[in-house]
């Protein structure tokens, strides 16, 4: 799912394919992504996204952080994607 995920000591870049097939859309184009970054079970951050690439920064070293996203479109939030995890250098 995810084309890349980097991380450095504070920050994390992900990025993932941008869903444009009317099968993966419903027909309905997306008009933005929602981001959610988690470590430990809890929320640390959530972002909307209109592209499909996300940043969060100034996060703690050494810390595993999962990163989730979906879409959303007019008819509302699609399903969540595969969750990946980093852990910051």
């Amino acid at each position: 799912m995810f084309e890349k995920a980097l991380s450095t000591n504070t920050d994390a870049i992900f990025t993932w394919p941008a869903l444009t097939g009317d099968e993966e859309t419903g027909g309905s184009p997306i008009t933005s992504y929602t981001a959610r970054l988690t470590s430990s079970g809890t929320l640390i951050e959530e972002k909307s996204v209109t592209t499909n690439t996300v940043t969060f920064t100034s996060l703690t070293g050494g810390t595993t952080y999962v990163f989730i996203v979906s879409a959303l479109n007019k008819y509302g939030s699609g399903t969540s994607s595969a969750t990946i995890s980093i852990i910051t250098a």
